[in-house]
C-alpha cells in the first residue's frame, strides 16, 4: 500500500484531455464502448404533464356578433314581485335638498326693503389715511407732528441722492434720426467713387488664379512690430536637440 507521501506526490491527472466529454462531472476512468449512449426515459407523471390542457366541455366560443336573437320563452317571460322591486330607482333621501341655481331669485320683501342708517355706515369703503397725515386731519390722536418735523443725517441724505450718469455717457440713439441738409446736398468726389466701387473678380474658368501673390506684397518687409507679434511664446519654444 502506498504511503500518504507518495499518494500526494502524484501528479493530478489532466481532465481536459478529453473535452468533447458529455457528463457535467469528471469521472475517474472513461466508460466502456460496451455500454453505449445513455438512454432516457420519461415517467409516467412526466408523459402527463407534457399533455396540453383540453378545454372545458361546456365551453362556448365568442358571439359571431354582438347582437344576437332572444328567445321565445325570454319574450314571454314574466318578472317576479321581487324583481319588479329590485327595478325600481332608488328615491333619495328626506333631507335630500338639490342644488340651488345660480342666479337665485330675490323676493319683494327685500327689494322693498329700506336700510338702517348701521347698515349704510357698514357699506362705506374704509378709508385709509396717507403717511403725510396729522393728527387733526386724520382723526388719529396716535399720529403727531413729530415724523413730519424730523430731519435725516448727511449720511441719509447722501444715500438717498439718486446715482448721477457718467460724464462720458451717451444715450443709445434713436432707430431713425434727421439727416442733416448738408449730407443730402454733399457730391462724392473722385476718390470716393473710386472706392465705392466694388472688387472685379474673375471666375476660376477665366484663368484667375486665387493664390497668386502680387509683386507689392512679394517685396514688402514686416515692420518690428510685426515681427514680434508673429514670434512664438517663449515657453512654447524648444530647443532642438544636438
Amino acid at each position: 500500500m502506498a504511503s500518504r507521501i507518495e499518494a500526494l506526490a502524484r501528479p493530478k491527472p489532466n481532465l481536459l484531455k478529453y473535452p468533447d466529454r458529455r457528463s457535467v462531472y469528471w469521472l475517474d476512468a472513461l466508460p466502456s464502448e460496451k455500454n453505449g449512449p445513455t438512454t432516457f426515459a420519461l415517467s409516467p407523471r412526466l408523459s402527463q404533464l407534457c399533455q396540453f390542457r383540453r378545454l372545458n366541455s361546456s365551453f362556448q366560443e365568442d358571439r359571431p356578433s354582438p347582437v344576437w336573437t332572444v328567445s321565445t320563452a325570454a319574450l314571454r317571460a314574466l318578472p317576479s314581485e321581487r324583481l319588479q322591486v329590485l327595478a325600481r330607482p332608488q328615491a333619495p333621501s328626506l333631507h335630500w335638498m338639490p342644488d340651488r341655481p345660480l342666479v337665485s331669485e330675490v323676493s319683494e320683501a327685500v327689494l322693498r326693503a329700506v336700510p338702517s342708517a348701521r347698515v349704510c355706515q357698514l357699506a362705506q369703503p374704509k378709508r385709509l389715511a396717507p403717511l403725510w397725515a396729522s393728527a387733526e386731519t386724520s382723526g388719529d390722536p396716535s399720529l403727531s407732528e413729530a415724523p413730519r418735523c424730523a430731519g435725516v443725517s448727511p449720511r441719509i441724505d447722501l444715500l438717498a441722492t439718486p446715482k448721477a450718469e457718467h460724464r462720458l455717457y451717451r444715450p443709445d440713439r434713436d432707430v431713425a434720426w434727421p439727416v442733416p441738409r448738408s449730407a443730402r446736398a454733399a457730391v462724392a468726389s473722385d476718390r470716393l467713387l473710386v472706392l465705392a466701387k466694388p472688387r472685379a473678380r474673375r471666375a476660376l474658368s477665366d484663368g484667375c488664379d486665387p493664390y497668386r501673390v502680387s509683386s507689392p506684397a512679394r517685396r514688402a518687409q514686416a515692420t518690428p512690430r510685426t515681427l514680434e507679434l508673429s514670434a512664438p511664446l517663449a515657453r512654447k519654444q524648444r530647443q532642438k536637440k544636438a
